[in-house]
């Protein structure tokens, strides 16, 4: 009987071992997963910043783009990133938006550059 009762008391503690184990693995993946996101974060300032120069580049030689524009003389570029490139430019106050509304049709917000 006393054998048993070892083993089981050996049982127990691989067990408690296994669960430690387990708990550590688990805030380790935790880990993981806020500096992934923190260097996702990162990557896409530093990608809406590489964005920001060729949209100045564009605006530079221009009397305004809209956003769709802009993506279609960018392509190969996504067009959320060249809007949040806009929207910093605005922000910093390295551009300006105008917003047109025409009688017809939908209103287009053109950007251009301070100068």
């Amino acid at each position: 009987m006393s054998e048993n009762n070892l083993f089981a008391q050996e049982l127990e503690l691989q067990a408690k071992n296994l669960s430690l184990q387990a708990k550590k693995l688990q805030a380790m993946a935790d880990a993981l997963k806020i500096n992934d996101c923190v260097e996702t974060n990162q990557a896409n300032t530093i990608l809406v910043q590489a964005v920001e120069e060729k949209v100045k580049r564009k605006l530079n030689k221009s009397e305004g783009f809209s956003l769709g524009v802009l993506a279609n003389k960018l392509r190969g570029t996504d067009q959320a990133i060249i809007g949040a490139a806009l929207i910093q430019m605005v922000n910093n106050g390295e551009a300006k938006a105008i917003t047109t509304t025409p009688k017809r049709g939908a209103s287009v917000t053109k950007y251009y550059l301070n100068k």
